[in-house]
């Protein structure tokens, strides 16, 4: 499918000429802001959980101290949300301040709703000020201009000056020690994926905020399922690569880390099996 944009909106062109809008984009809109004190934080995380055990999950959640944040980097999204559950909500009550989560790009731009509940944050639109920490995010992943469709896979893509645009909107939490929650990677970091054929599948905006923020401690993502449980340093910020593999019976990699006095330490990891 041939996409283009037009203002926020994400539209095909068929064979005759007929214009169908597939999605809306969507931006940063409100802060939610929760009182926290210190500048300290523990964190949970974990990405593309897409076949493994969400209750393994939750159980290896109950056996850990309590994290005081878990941020989840998309896709799949609609497992946690089965009839009448919502197991986001059950997550984030095992936490101090809740979840923060972004939708992957083969969630559909519906699923975005499924991010909800008591203490459940989807970052992308609504960010979390927690006393001197921030945490964004941003959905899906990168639409690339001309592309051969080798690396436009999904459903839920953003054209590249439109995330250069969700990114300037940061820039109103300069003051904060800055968390990102990214579906994809940035460009060139933890991103090279081979199925479909080698090739790096990152987001050039985030890599170039990255770059430049004075500000930005921490950026947790996902995509490229062969990068997963990798950590990396990119300007001033730790990247780590949360995805888990989609093949049944694959492990799901979950991380813990520290921010300790405003010093982010290395990862531990976990494979739940």
């Amino acid at each position: 499918m041939k996409l283009r944009i037009k203002g926020n909106e994400v539209y095909s062109v068929g064979p005759e000429g007929e214009v169908r809008v597939v999605y809306k984009l969507d931006s940063l809109r409100e802060c939610a802001e929760v009182s926290h004190r210190g500048s300290s934080l523990r964190i949970v995380g974990f990405s593309d959980w897409r076949v493994q055990d969400i209750g393994g999950l939750i159980r290896f959640l109950e056996s850990q101290e309590r994290p005081d944040l878990i941020l989840h980097a998309g896709d799949d999204i609609g497992r946690f949300r089965p009839p009448y559950e919502n197991l986001f909500e059950e997550l984030a009550s095992l936490s101090r301040y809740g979840l923060c989560a972004v939708a992957g790009n083969d969630d559909a731009p519906s699923a975005r709703e499924l991010i909800s509940g008591h203490k459940v944050y989807p970052v992308h639109s609504r960010a979390l000020v927690l006393g001197g920490f921030a945490v964004v995010g941003v959905e899906g992943a990168p639409l690339f201009a001309n592309d051969d469709q080798h690396r436009n896979k999904g459903s839920l893509l953003y054209p590249e000056r439109f995330l250069s645009y969700l990114m300037r909107k940061w820039d109103a939490l300069k003051d904060k020690s800055l968390i990102v929650v990214s579906h994809a990677p940035p460009f060139g970091v933890l991103d090279f994926a081979v199925c479909f054929g080698p090739r790096s599948i990152g987001s050039r905006p985030l890599r170039e905020f990255l770059e430049a923020s004075r500000n930005v401690v921490l950026c947790v993502c996902g995509h490229v399922h062969r990068c997963g449980g990798e950590s990396t340093k990119l300007g001033r910020a730790l990247v780590i690569n949360a995805a888990s593999h989609d093949r049944p019976g694959d492990p799901g990699r979950v991380f813990i880390i520290r921010i300790r006095s405003g010093r982010v330490l290395p990862p531990r990891w976990h494979y739940l099996s």
